[in-house]
């Protein structure tokens, strides 16, 4: 039984839904993972208000 290899990318997505840099590099790396590795990747976005994220980080 041959296992494949996987990768997992775990990336924020804005509260509410926008298109922008961090996005397209997101998509930029599952796509060149998938391209030139032997690995199969997925993307998989966590809702993520930009208030929680300065909130944990003691900003706000």
């Amino acid at each position: 039984m041959t296992m494949s290899k996987s990768i997992a990318i775990l990336a924020p997505s804005s509260v509410p839904f926008q298109l922008g840099g961090a996005e397209h590099f997101w998509w930029g790396l599952l796509r060149a993972f998938n391209a030139y590795s032997s690995y199969q990747t997925e993307l998989i976005k966590v809702p993520a208000p930009e208030a929680h994220v300065f909130r944990t980080c003691g900003l706000l």
